[in-house]
């Protein structure tokens, strides 16, 4: 993949990286497998699929430097950290499946993190009229889904 590319889709993806240190191991953005890159900051997650592989060895990476290095067209050889050094949370029971039936009703999530998901995911579509589809089950709590897909990687993000 094409380190303009993969700069823009961990800058989006470093939109839901937490803030608090004393969250270390959700300071990260996660490269789980060599199609796949997620974060999440305990409220909110995002993960985005790409097509090609991007390249990334798998590992934890301090957003930050890893943007550096691309614009750089460096791609790095070893993430900044392991899964066995922070406890990355497994996002696949957070994250609800995707249903075909719509369902309407009135959504209670915060409006903050509503935009910046919303936006985050237009980054990685690269276009910032892309369409976004949002998804959530019928109890109160359930968590809000947003779906895009691009040509180079399909992303979803989730409000909890």
């Amino acid at each position: 993949m094409e380190s303009k590319s993969l700069a823009r889709i961990i800058r989006a993806v470093a939109t839901h990286v937490s803030k608090d240190v004393t969250r270390r191991n959700l300071m990260f953005v996660a490269v789980t497998s060599d199609r796949r890159i997620e974060a999440t900051d305990g409220h909110r997650a995002i993960r985005v699929d790409t097509d090609p592989p991007h390249g990334l060895p798998v590992g934890l990476y301090d957003a930050k430097k890893l943007i550096a290095l691309l614009k750089t067209d460096v791609m790095p050889t070893a993430p900044d950290a392991t899964f066995e050094t922070y406890c990355w949370p497994t996002l696949d029971n957070a994250i609800p499946k995707r249903e075909d039936a719509p369902t309407v009703r009135a959504l209670h999530i915060n409006p903050l993190y509503l935009a910046q998901s919303a936006e985050a995911l237009a980054d990685v579509a690269d276009d910032k009229r892309a369409p976004v589809r949002f998804q959530t089950g019928s109890a109160a709590l359930d968590p809000v889904r947003l779906d895009v897909a691009s040509p180079i990687a399909s992303a979803l993000a989730v409000i909890m």
